[in-house]
């Protein structure tokens, strides 16, 4: 059955889509989209300002050397650490976090001014130590993972106390734990920076939770403070939210008259907070230092601070360097320069912090609609491509590329919505117009094996392949060339045509034909011409010679034979007449308008006819 072209098209579309499909779903695949795909739209739409409300305060070689201290950060008094916090809530921090570990002993009276600190400002998140660690079970071991705290001195006073768990390996940094299960579920860094930096809408939130879930006890903010119970909220809201994923959208938000936009913006950010999966991809602001950035001895410097805009922003310390060489918590992400600086960890805790407030965390597609996305396009390029022809097939597919590009582009700017790129555009699109191309080739040999067959019962096999191929124009004259001519002709014809059913008459001559046909070609000849009852049959060279002489009279003789045993089975006598001349011949297409015969023409075809 011949399909239509329609039909190929859409085979072509649904093989691409399933191709594409099963890619997708390949393990590798989100591998290859987050290294390559995600890399692309980061690239493409470059740097994006980050939120004003989070500030990171650098620990970094040149504050070391304006305040005369050596550039190792664990050898510097930590009542320089209970100064910074000092300044940092005198200027109006909501919230403060320190990406340092203080796990051992320093100066007593510095680590008492510090631990005083802590407890004063009542802000200050530490960082703990996530480490694993293998435990025996019988015959296996089991792998868990364990917090290790700051010293208990400096934790007492703390807000909270949260880990940061990014890999050691040279891997990019695409994604971080928002909650680490595998440790209890336990907040990260920058979430419970969040949740405190977010407590003044948190009332608001609690407010309308009681009322949606009356039986629930949930303290004030006040009280979270106080007690320093933000981590035991932050599980009590997760297990909320997960036992019930519409409570988030039951939430409202509160008249614009009645609360101001930072106190709405707070609330929404909670509310993807708890909504958010366990990690969240990471929407980079830029290179390293995208995120406000302030050196650690500028916060120190008491006529500085008292200008540093720092009201109502969380603050994060840590190691930060500007250059290279200095870097001592750097991580490899899609915007480490090719100088080697990379984004320190201090900054990607900022930058998930400030997507979870700005709400533009990466939002990459489930499988689900991964999967109608990859099949969708697969279905419009194997359309376009094989529907088109090949002049226009091409450039209409690079211009549904770029539209593609253009879409996934842009919802990536404007909503952070990641779409597939790895997959559709250097696979299925190459794929699909591969497939359509070496599709149409195989179409055309078909065509022109069926114009062969066809016409190779009319014409001469080198004609048909000119024809085939389309070489040249089919009408145009022809070649003068040697040639010897073969002429048949049945005696008594007429007569036995008026005796016969036309049916009858044309099985018969079918019959004869193929009979006297056989040997022509047996020794090389072609047949020109049949009319009626006669043939006209031809062999052609380059310039006399015996060989064609000697096949052409082996052919009439082979005839002679052959139309006696022929007329003895039938028992229909067509004694046949043959007649042959040589000379030069022209052999080609000869006619007027739109009716054209392939034949040969001279006077040696006339003489081998009267003959």
């Amino acid at each position: 059955m011949k399909l239509s072209p329609l039909s190929k098209a859409l085979m072509l579309g649904m093989a691409v889509a399933l191709i594409g499909a099963a890619a997708t779903a390949l393990p590798g695949a989100q591998g290859l989209e987050e290294n390559v795909g995600l890399d692309w739209l980061f690239t493409w739409r470059g740097s994006r300002p980050a939120p004003a409300d989070v500030v990171i305060v650098a620990i970094d070689k040149s504050s070391a050397d304006r305040l005369s201290l050596p550039n190792d950060p664990a050898r510097w008094p930590r009542s320089l650490h209970a100064r910074l916090i000092e300044q940092l809530n005198m200027a109006g921090a909501t919230v403060i976090g320190f990406d340092m570990f203080f796990k051992e002993p320093r100066a007593r009276e510095h680590d008492r001014a510090f631990a005083a600190a802590i407890e004063r400002a009542g802000n200050v998140v530490l960082f703990q130590w996530l480490h694993k660690e293998t435990i025996p079970a019988g015959n296996a071991e089991i792998a868990v993972e364990r917090l290790d705290g700051p010293l208990p001195t400096f934790a007492r006073g703390a807000a909270a106390l949260a880990p940061f768990p990014l890999p050691k390996v040279p891997v990019k940094i695409s994604q971080v734990w928002a909650f680490k299960n595998a440790a209890g579920d336990v907040p990260t860094f920058p979430v419970v920076m969040m949740q405190l930096h977010a407590l003044p809408a948190y009332n608001e939130l609690r407010k309308q939770l009681l009322v949606l879930r009356p039986v629930e006890v949930l303290p004030e903010a006040q009280e979270v403070a106080r007690t320093h119970s933000a981590v035991a909220l932050i599980h009590r809201l997760r297990q909320l939210f997960n036992a019930d994923p519409s409570l988030a959208s039951a939430v409202r938000m509160p008249n614009e008259r009645v609360t101001d936009g930072a106190e709405r913006q707070l609330l929404q950010a909670l509310l993807g907070l708890y909504r958010s999966s366990d990690s969240i991809y990471l929407n980079y602001y830029g290179p390293p230092r995208s995120v406000t950035t302030i050196p650690y001895d500028e916060v120190l410097r008491r006529d500085q601070a008292q200008s540093l805009n720092l009201r109502g922003k969380a603050i994060f310390v840590g190691f930060a360097e500007s250059r290279q060489p200095q870097q001592k918590d750097g991580f490899y992400t899609v915007y480490s320069l090719a100088s080697g600086l990379d984004i320190s960890g201090v900054e990607i805790a900022a930058t998930a912090f400030a997507n979870l407030l700005d709400g533009s965390t990466v939002k990459p597609l489930n499988l689900a609609m991964q999967l109608a996305v990859v099949s969708l396009w697969g279905l419009v390029i194997g359309l376009i491509f094989r529907l088109a022809p090949t002049t226009v097939a091409v450039p209409t597919g690079i211009g549904a590329v770029a539209i593609y590009l253009v879409v996934a582009q842009t919802q990536f700017n404007t909503s952070a919505l990641w779409l597939p790129i790895v997959v559709p555009l250097l696979w299925q699109a190459p794929l699909g117009l591969f497939a359509a191309v070496f599709w149409r080739v195989l179409d055309t040999q078909r065509e022109r094996d069926h114009i062969r067959r066809a016409f190779g019962y009319y014409l001469p096999a080198r004609v048909v392949n000119e024809i085939a191929k389309s070489v040249g124009d089919v009408r145009a004259g022809g070649e003068v060339t040697y040639g010897v001519c073969l002429s048949t002709d049945a005696e008594q014809y007429t007569t036995l045509a008026e005796q016969m059913a036309p049916r009858d008459l044309g099985a018969l001559l079918n019959d004869y034909y193929a009979t006297v046909f056989r040997p022509v070609k047996s020794h090389g000849g072609i047949v020109s011409d049949v009319i009626g009852d006669a043939m006209l049959a031809i062999w052609a060279g380059a310039r006399p010679g015996g060989v064609l002489r000697r096949r052409a009279c082996a052919a009439a003789l082979e005839i002679q034979r052959d139309v006696e045993a022929f007329s003895a089975v039938r028992r229909k006598i067509l004694a046949t007449r043959i007649g042959l001349h040589t000379g030069e011949v022209l052999l080609g297409n000869v006619g007027a308008m739109d009716r054209y015969e392939y034949r040969a023409v001279g006077d040696i075809v006339n003489t081998a006819t009267r003959i």
